[in-house]
């Protein structure tokens, strides 16, 4: 084997400034921890929890109801479905957005000093997107001929921030379904 192809294991530095370096990562790694910034159980943000609570929360309520879940989360080229379930009258295929929201004290308040519900936040652009997702999934899967809407879920949890052993939120939360609320405009 020539010297130039030999693989040579590196040891680790023990250089001064390499120990300092490790030792104040570990530092401020277990800092954080201790301070909370994220949660043991899960290390993903805080509002990423309290949306898939809504989501799973949303997929309870809908069956409940009578929908069908056919998928959480569905992925197209358009974006992606929180939640696409069949409707109890078997024949329309529901797309839902589930919009979820803490209400803490103080907090319910936007800046114009009225209340802020969650479903308030579907935007034009985001009514849009939605529109796009129906027209991805009714080719995709062959609904030309299937009644297709757009519904909206808002999942908003009671003024605690605490969470239960599950990760959801504490407390009661208030669930709101809009069916068709995203009125869907047909392209010729």
């Amino acid at each position: 084997m020539s010297g130039a192809n030999a693989i040579i294991p590196r040891r680790p530095s023990t250089r001064a400034s390499d120990l300092v370096q490790n030792m104040l990562r570990n530092m401020v790694h277990r800092a954080s921890r201790w301070l909370g910034a994220r949660d043991r159980r899960d290390n993903r943000p805080a509002t990423k929890r309290l949306g898939d609570a809504g989501e799973r929360l949303a997929a309870r309520f809908l069956e409940q109801q009578g929908y069908r879940v056919l998928g959480r989360n569905v992925r197209t080229r358009s974006g992606e479905a929180d939640v696409v379930c069949l409707a109890p009258d078997g024949g329309t295929i529901v797309v839902v957005e589930v919009k979820t929201r803490l209400a803490l004290r103080g907090d319910s308040q936007g800046a114009s000093g009225r209340l802020v519900a969650p479903e308030q936040n579907v935007t034009p652009d985001k009514q849009r997107t939605l529109a796009r997702i129906v027209r991805t999934l009714r080719r995709a899967n062959r609904w030309s001929g299937r009644a297709m809407r757009i519904d909206i879920v808002a999942v908003e949890w009671p003024g605690s921030a605490s969470e239960t052993e599950t990760g959801e939120p504490g407390g009661t939360p208030t669930i709101r379904h809009w069916p068709g609320a995203v009125p869907l405009r047909e392209r010729r």
